[in-house]
């Protein structure tokens, strides 16, 4: 590899494990990858390396900033600048920040709001200083900071919202990509009405028109709105208090139960999988259940998009789900049929047009795959998402314009 590329590395850091990805600096789609899982009882860790298949053990003493470290000089990578995804901004950050101790220290403060994911975020922005190399932090809720009031706002009093309280929305950077995509395809449609419905084990859908996003699902945290994986979605607030009274265990405990134990797998008990749910479902009513009370709730924010912005242009999925399960893709649009819009029932095993553009530079493979009738009133279609690319095209242009 020459001397002379240099690389954006993107880190994404959660609870039990981070994700690497070394992104040329001309934004290229080819690039390295890597993932450090933790153990948080042993403290061991295995870092796994996509370029080639390999995996390596590291004991409890060995910090990630070393693993980190060697996995850069293995590869021969000269960074040119270190990107951060944090899920929470909160109302402070709307945009790309490059990184100091102020920031970090904000980062922390949101912790609250975010426990999961912003307190390792802000620990690695710290572990990377003795790279010496300039850092940023892009935000998931970034994205939404564009909601007006009047969706942004919760029927609560004037003390909690000023304390920020509000609706925030999350996968903030998935819906940008979306967005990239369909800018390099120069058909229009990023600055028309799209209903986004990203799904994977946490799912949520987007309002967006004209490139802005006008409402979301998730709210204040990204328990709210969908049926997803492990997750409940919306419902009765009172209802943790009852939970808490009735089965004795404290609000916290509830909240535990709502995050990790519900959705899906609370509907069926068997899986927070939809695959295995696809296939119980032959012969489990849970199973069934679950699977059916997953694509009402989509359809219920779904019709309500489409009349928010009075008609829709685009209809589009991401995520693991979105991308693969032709049989939740056709039971969403079958509700929608009423209105004129209808899919092929594409799967991967069908032939189909897979339309690739590339960017202005010749670098970056951007795709998306359209499952819509000719007949359809609306477009409908699948987006092969890259969060990566997303804040790496962003620090390029902070450092093309600083």
């Amino acid at each position: 590899m020459s001397q002379n590329n240099q690389y954006f590395l993107i880190i994404n850091a959660g609870s039990s494990s981070v994700k690497l990805s070394a992104i040329p600096e001309n934004i290229s789609y080819t690039y390295y990858k890597a993932l450090i899982e933790i153990n948080n009882v042993t403290g061991e860790k295995i870092l796994y390396c996509k370029k080639n298949d390999t995996s390596k053990n590291f004991s409890y003493e060995i910090d990630v900033f070393s693993i980190i470290s060697e996995w850069i000089k293995v590869n021969n990578l000269s960074i040119k600048a270190i990107g951060h995804r944090v899920v929470h901004g909160g109302r402070e950050f709307t945009e790309l920040v490059e990184v100091n101790d102020n920031v970090i220290k904000k980062i922390d403060n949101l912790s609250i709001f975010a426990p999961l994911h912003n307190p390792h975020a802000a620990s690695y922005m710290r572990s990377m200083i003795p790279f010496n190399s300039i850092q940023f932090a892009y935000f998931d809720t970034a994205f939404h900071s564009t909601i007006p009031e009047i969706a942004h706002r919760l029927a609560i009093e004037e003390r909690f919202y000023q304390s920020g309280i509000r609706r925030y929305g999350f996968h903030g950077i998935a819906y940008e990509s979306i967005l990239h995509i369909l800018k390099n395809l120069n058909s229009g449609l990023s600055k028309k009405r799209i209903v986004a419905i990203h799904l994977g084990n946490g799912c949520s859908m987007c309002a967006i028109n004209s490139g802005k996003s006008m409402d979301t699902t998730m709210s204040f945290t990204p328990l709210d709105g969908l049926v997803m994986g492990t997750r409940s979605g919306s419902l009765d607030p009172s209802i943790v208090n009852y939970i808490s009274q009735y089965y004795n265990i404290t609000p916290n405990e509830v909240i535990n139960i709502l995050n990790k134990k519900s959705g899906l797998l609370g509907i069926s008990g068997k899986s927070s999988d939809m695959r295995d749910l696809i296939i119980a479902a032959k012969n489990d009513i849970k199973s069934k259940m679950a699977i059916d009370m997953f694509c009402y709730r989509i359809s219920h924010y779904l019709h309500a998009f489409i009349g928010l912005m009075q008609g829709v242009d685009l209809i589009i999925f991401s995520g693991g789900i979105g991308e693969n399960s032709s049989e939740i893709r056709n039971k969403i649009i079958e509700s929608v049929k009423w209105l004129g819009i209808e899919n092929i029932d594409y799967n991967e095993e069908q032939p189909l047009e897979l339309k690739f553009k590339k960017n202005n530079n010749n670098s970056n493979d951007s795709n998306i795959r359209f499952i819509h009738t000719n007949n359809s009133k609306s477009s409908i279609a699948i987006a092969y998402i890259n969060e990566e690319t997303v804040i790496a095209e962003k620090i390029k242009k902070k450092l093309k314009n600083s």
